[in-house]
């Protein structure tokens, strides 16, 4: 890879961060607007009285406007995130190839040459991603595995994959979840809220069906919002306590 194709994928990975970032601040709104207050609507459910005549206490069609709104900003997220994804292999071999140094045949360490201010700044920007990402996956101990996620569901659009090994869930992490009842916890208290969800998820360039002691892993940050959906729970997915290793 050279140094114009790394440009081109970090300069991608910025603008899907700032779309990601878009997005998420966009749902969270529409999520405060739908569950905040008396007699709040939701996210889903019936819009109209025991007597079948449209609520007279909201605004029937903005909350029709706005849940349809949220549905649609949900799988906006869920392909950027699926983007983003894909180019993090492609990240690191950027990085990889950014920080080669090519000897020249007389052996010295060749002379520094003047980087141009764009470049600099992509190459700050690609390496403070890459690190962030490391140091969550070097600094965080798993303790809850996703055992299955069902389709169509809060689990599934915010990216959670069977297998995927949860680092952090919210506040909750390997020294306070109370087996994982901080989980129900923080989910019940965050009915139609983001939770900021970091899990270690088997790199798709590993393979760890041979040999799982050797699997490389990668840090993946996620957005889950609980809320109803057709299924039961709010969530649509299973997390198991993470079977520590002797």
């Amino acid at each position: 890879m050279n140094a114009t194709e790394g440009a081109s994928i970090v300069t991608e990975f910025e603008q899907l961060s700032a779309q990601k970032d878009a997005i998420e601040a966009e749902i969270a709104a529409i999520a405060e607007e739908l569950t905040s207050g008396v007699n709040a609507p939701g996210l889903q459910g019936p819009l109209v009285d025991a007597d079948g005549f449209p609520r007279a206490d909201i605004d029937v069609y903005r909350v029709r406007h706005q849940r349809h709104t949220f549905a649609c900003k949900q799988t906006d997220h869920k392909m950027v995130m699926k983007r983003i994804e894909q180019l993090l292999p492609q990240l690191f071999e950027a990085r990889k190839a950014a920080s080669a140094t090519k000897m020249p045949s007389s052996g010295e360490p060749p002379a520094p040459t003047a980087m141009p201010v764009k470049d600099q700044a992509t190459k700050t920007a690609m390496a403070t991603v890459l690190e962030d990402v490391e140091k969550l996956a070097a600094t965080k101990k798993p303790f809850a595995v996703v055992d299955s996620v069902q389709d169509d569901s809060p689990a599934a659009w915010a990216d959670l994959r069977a297998g995927d090994q949860v680092l952090a869930f919210g506040t909750a992490d390997a020294s306070n979840h109370r087996n994982l009842e901080a989980i129900k916890e923080i989910v019940l208290r965050n009915i139609g809220a983001n939770i900021r969800v970091l899990v270690r998820r088997q790199s798709t360039l590993t393979s760890a069906q041979e040999n799982p002691s050797e699997a490389e892993w990668e840090a993946q940050e996620l957005t889950l919002t609980p809320q109803k959906w057709r299924g039961a729970g709010f969530l649509g997915c299973l997390i198991l306590p993470l079977q520590q290793e002797p």
